[in-house]
């Protein structure tokens, strides 16, 4: 796979106070480096440092779960009043370092003894948005320049969009505009609570633009134009009449729309996501080379296939413990010889600190 660079370069203007110093987004992928209390860790720190220096216009966090539950995935982010904001400020500043724009991805995981979405009283629907709330507060007291909703397919928010799903009779479901009021009333709760200039962004599936027959919805995309900064559309390819609804949100889409189309035509923003677990200084390498040639014996996984594939999640998942010890990634490298790579050089780490306090 190729990329065409030249419109990449281009700075973006996202406010009078936000300008984006190129169009490549790091987009979330889950890196697993938390540690036992979910808290940012140096080898996180290192991680993110890479992909900046690597000349990254956006880094977007993995998904920081806005609440402690029992179903948190081990090595994921927490944001929340036990959290340690010492070291979330040392992440800002390393996703930071080299003029890039790092941003938080927030999402919610319900508990194993939580109830299912339809059944959750108004109260706690009010407490799950009292947690995005805070959560982005937190965000921007650390000194990330933004945050990312996550409300695709598989995430709380995303549920609350999907009809098949959304069963509830109350004023957060029924037709289409009810159903999308929590997702806007947690959008709008965070932006009375953070800074004008804080970015504030979303995910979202390309079908939850469209109306059944198949046209845009515009009342739903003029709502969203209106108070987001950019929005990340994951799913099939974006089609013109969509994009030309937004006319003030800047759109990101995943660099696989980048070899069949023009940037200006579609999309603002490309996300390379899981490609930079790879090459973390990939956006370098396109910025200075016209026309760059994916490896063709590395994969380019999409990152929906990643997240529905535990074993490719925890594969690209060592690639990044990799690049967190300061040793380069190996594309190449099958699951078992992976794991043995990566098993030696914790071992490596871990020695290295027995000696130092012996």
């Amino acid at each position: 796979m190729s990329f065409v660079t030249v419109e990449l370069s281009t700075p973006l203007s996202i406010s009078p106070a936000n300008d984006i110093k190129n169009r490549f987004v790091k987009g979330a992928s889950q890196e697993g480096l938390a540690n036992a209390l979910n808290d940012p860790t140096p080898q996180l720190d290192n991680l993110y440092r890479s992909w900046s220096e690597g000349e990254v216009g956006v880094i977007i966090s993995g998904t920081t779960w806005v609440n402690r539950g029992d179903r948190t995935p081990h090595g994921d982010l927490i944001l929340d009043e036990l959290s340690d904001m010492i070291a979330y400020r040392r992440l800002a500043k390393a996703g930071q370092a080299n003029r890039s724009h790092c941003w938080l991805q927030l999402g919610y995981c319900p508990s194993l003894s939580e109830a299912a979405f339809n059944d959750l009283d108004a109260e706690e629907v009010l407490q799950i948005i009292q947690s995005f709330v805070e959560a982005a507060q937190r965000a921007e007291h650390a000194g990330f320049s933004g945050i990312q909703i996550a409300a695709h397919r598989g995430h709380f928010l995303g549920e609350s969009l999907d009809s098949g799903v959304n069963q509830r009779s109350d004023m957060w479901g029924g037709d289409s505009g009810r159903r999308a009021s929590l997702l806007f009333t947690v959008i709008a709760e965070i932006r009375s609570k953070v800074r004008t200039n804080f970015l504030v962004s979303l995910t979202l599936d390309t079908n939850a633009l469209v109306d059944e027959d198949g046209a845009p919805a515009n009342q739903f995309i003029r709502l969203l134009d209106s108070q987001l900064d950019t929005i990340q559309l994951i799913g099939d390819q974006l089609a013109l009449s969509v994009k030309e609804a937004f006319s003030s949100a800047a759109i990101i889409a995943p660099a696989e729309e980048l070899s069949k189309t023009s940037l200006d035509d579609h999309f603002d923003l490309v996300a390379f996501d899981y490609r930079c677990a790879l090459l973390p200084n990939l956006a370098e390498k396109l910025l200075l080379t016209p026309q760059f040639e994916w490896p063709k014996t590395w994969p380019c996984d999409a990152a929906a296939s990643i997240e529905k594939n535990a074993k490719l999640g925890r594969w690209y998942k060592h690639q990044m413990y990799l690049l967190s010890m300061g040793e380069p990634a190996s594309p190449t490298s099958g699951a078992l010889s992976l794991s043995l790579r990566v098993a030696l050089v914790r071992w490596r780490s871990e020695r290295s600190l027995r000696q130092l306090f012996n």
